[in-house]
């Protein structure tokens, strides 16, 4: 796989979806105390598994699993749209911003 993006990707609207969500979904980990770097903690998200948070934050909780669950369909629909490698290029890329972005305000891990 590539981190690089795909020709225009500045342009790509998918991109700018990734980029609003993943945000959001950093964000909101951080409120409710989660690692959202693992995939089994996802899961656990996704399933409902409030006791994966280390803090009592339902509301932020709900929010949190909908946005990953909207994530996963962003990723089935890019896949579909742009191609696996180009369309992992991108979320790649996104994900690798909003850390960034993250850690110079000296916030982590995701």
């Amino acid at each position: 796989m590539t981190d690089h993006p795909p020709a225009g990707f500045e342009d790509l609207t998918i991109a700018r979806e990734f980029e609003d969500i993943d945000r959001e979904i950093a964000r909101l980990a951080m409120l409710c105390k989660v690692s959202i770097t693992r995939e089994e903690t996802l899961n656990r998200i996704i399933h409902d598994d409030q006791s994966v948070c280390g803090t009592h934050n339902p509301i932020a909780f709900r929010k949190l699993r909908d946005l990953v669950m909207l994530h996963y369909g962003l990723r089935e629909r890019a896949y579909e749209t742009l191609g696996a490698v180009e369309a992992q290029a991108v979320i790649n890329l996104v994900v690798s911003r909003i850390k960034e972005r993250f850690d110079k305000l000296g916030i982590g891990p995701l």
